[in-house]
């Protein structure tokens, strides 16, 4: 009913004459499989909900357009300003504001492996976990968890709902040694599918705004400052604050 705590920042936009597209993941609300942290898909997902609300209204929607995200979001905003001009020419994006963005989580599983994520990180990395899992079923889980995480695997899955306390428990019950990979190789693989979904992949067209801090509870600065630094070796124009 609040968008998940976001109305009030869209209503903020709506009064100052913006019309506002709120995105919606695949896999969410509708069918599939969500992706968690696929800046690709989530591109693609940002930049439909533009046309699907141009096209509801092309007499009072513009087709310039802003993309703003952050954190999973800001990862998403960054994905649609590289799809979008393949993907979406005939819609003209201005810019594109990340906001934290998980442009490149592949550091992930490496951590892992050396035991050194916080709580925070533990729970997002049994996110990305479970949502390989569903996206890869052919990807041996036993190869990454073991402990309080495998037995509390169908409570870490809720993101929102009755059962979000119950989540929230099993993730204080999490121990380094439940999340280290069996061996490297199981985290060279991981981490190849995880690269496959990290931005960039190609230039944007359209200047990019990256807002960032020093110290980040999920996503490692190290991270966002290397791939922004490869952005920029593609060409595109990034600001950085």
């Amino acid at each position: 009913p609040n968008l998940f705590g976001m109305a009030p920042m869209i209503a903020g936009y709506i009064k100052a004459g913006y019309a506002v597209a709120f995105t919606d993941y695949e896999g969410l609300s509708g069918p599939g499989v969500h992706v968690y942290l696929d800046n690709r898909t989530e591109g693609y997902n940002i930049i439909d909900a533009v046309r699907a609300m141009h096209h509801a209204r092309p007499d009072a929607v513009s087709k310039r357009w802003v993309t703003l995200g952050g954190s999973q979001g800001g990862g998403a905003s960054w994905g649609a300003a590289e799809q979008a001009p393949v993907y979406a020419p005939a819609l003209d994006l201005v810019a594109a504001v990340d906001i934290v963005p998980a442009a490149d989580i592949s550091g992930y599983p490496q951590m892992a492996e050396d035991e050194s994520m916080t709580q925070e990180q533990s729970a997002a990395y049994t996110a990305l976990l479970i949502s390989q899992s569903r996206a890869h079923p052919d990807l041996d889980m036993d190869l990454y968890r073991r402990g309080s995480v495998m037995k509390n695997w169908d409570a870490l899955a809720q993101c929102y709902g009755p059962r979000l306390e119950e989540r929230n428990r099993a993730v204080q019950e999490i121990k380094p040694e439940e999340l280290k990979p069996s061996d490297h190789a199981a985290t060279l693989k991981l981490q190849a599918l995880l690269e496959k979904m990290a931005v960039p992949k190609r230039k944007a067209d359209a200047p990019m705004l990256v807002i960032y801090v020093g110290k980040d509870e999920y996503i490692n600065p190290v991270w966002t400052r290397k791939a922004i630094e490869d952005a920029c070796r593609r060409g595109t124009k990034i600001q950085v604050d």
